[in-house]
């Protein structure tokens, strides 16, 4: 009994309020369901199957009744023009390139290919030949011929005379300064070390 009293006592102040709260939203919500969205929804649905699909439908087959012989029209007329465009202009055009435009391309391309051999082969018999035949007969036995008598006139003698100059300054410059180093400036050397030792005094 202690138990059920306070159960009882929470669910008459807490339970109860929630569920009469529940039941009576439930309450409005059913009498608008019945007295203002069902009769709006039935006004809306009988204008939609009244006005406005029919005018939908008489609207759209206008459409169809006025477009479709323009889209017709549109495609007769495209179709024309291709025809035309291709009667008129692509065929006589490829027949034009076909016939005309690419052999005169092969012919000035195999023309310059010619010209470029010719010029090629003038320039080796009018210039590389007699310049080849020039060097091989006469530049290259006129070159050697200078560089020899070069060799036996300058080089040779230049360096003849080095060698001799080179001799020369051996002879007079560097031995006798050997001799001159070994027998007088090494004696004069040791004396004045000598003199040196024996006034300081060292050894």
């Amino acid at each position: 009994m202690l138990v059920v009293w306070p159960a009882r006592a929470v669910a008459a102040v807490v339970v109860l309020p929630c569920q009469l709260l529940y039941e009576l939203a439930r309450l409005i919500a059913r009498g608008l369901w019945r007295l203002v969205i069902e009769p709006i929804g039935r006004v809306l649905t009988w204008m939609w199957r009244r006005l406005v699909a029919p005018v939908v439908r008489a609207v759209g087959s206008f459409l169809r009744w006025l477009l479709t012989p323009v889209w017709q029209a549109v495609l007769l007329l495209a179709r024309g023009l291709g025809f035309l465009f291709e009667q008129l202009i692509a065929r006589p055009l490829g027949w034009f390139v076909r016939t005309l435009v690419v052999p005169a391309w092969r012919a000035c391309a195999a023309l310059v290919r010619a010209t470029l051999r010719g010029v090629r082969a003038a320039l080796r018999v009018l210039v590389v030949v007699p310049l080849a035949w020039c060097w091989r007969t006469i530049l290259a036995p006129v070159v050697r011929a200078i560089s020899t008598v070069l060799r036996i006139l300058v080089v040779i003698p230049i360096a003849w005379c080095w060698r001799a100059v080179a001799a020369a300054f051996r002879l007079l410059v560097v031995q006798p300064c050997r001799w001159i180093n070994r027998t007088i400036w090494r004696q004069i050397r040791l004396a004045v070390a000598d003199i040196s030792r024996t006034l300081t005094g060292r050894r």
